[in-house]
């Protein structure tokens, strides 16, 4: 990667946005913006953790219990989106 440029965006594969597909990649030209963005990364990915899939299969019962929850409650307003899309047509 040249370092006058940096190249930010995302692509999360999941019901949200396979839905909406609201993101946007943008490329900026500008080396202070490329130095600060990649400080900000370096700074995130060092304060962050690992989650293992041996972790992540023990972990609490009330944690999986709120992601049931959170996960049903996104499917509802996923469905009530749909429904007022589709009557808008």
């Amino acid at each position: 990667m040249c370092d006058d440029w940096v190249s930010l965006g995302s692509s999360n594969v999941d019901r949200w946005n396979l839905s909406w597909n609201l993101e946007a990649n943008q490329e900026i030209e500008n080396s202070g913006f490329a130095a600060h963005a990649r400080k900000l990364f370096e700074t995130d990915f060092a304060s962050s953790e690992a989650c293992c899939l041996s972790v992540w299969q023990i972990r609490p019962r009330y944690r999986r219990m709120l992601e049931w929850f959170w996960g049903k409650v996104a499917l509802w307003l996923e469905s009530i989106g749909s429904c007022i899309r589709r009557r808008k047509r």
